[in-house]
């Protein structure tokens, strides 16, 4: 169940200090994750300039709730250890 059936370890439970998601996958490389990160940036910085512009109702709300999951990618990119940090 949820891509945990190849990482199994003792008595048949997924080992979970052994599974990694697909983003920290795709993220290990210092390159990746700066070139993510990049975007995410740019897109926060779009959204703030529409926030900005001025949204009525249901736009706003969803440029809100947009602006609040790049910043939680972000946090979630900050944990994700690379290869080239110390």
């Amino acid at each position: 169940m949820f891509g945990l059936e190849s990482q199994k370890g003792k008595k048949g439970k997924p080992d979970m200090k052994a599974f990694t998601f697909d983003l920290e996958e795709k993220l290990k490389s210092p390159q990746a994750m700066e070139a993510l990160r990049q975007k995410v940036h740019g897109n926060l910085h779009d959204l703030k300039k529409q926030l900005q512009e001025g949204l009525e109702g249901e736009a706003f709300e969803e440029v809100g709730h947009m602006i609040y999951g790049y910043i939680a990618l972000l946090k979630v990119m900050g944990r994700i250890p690379t290869k080239g940090k110390k």
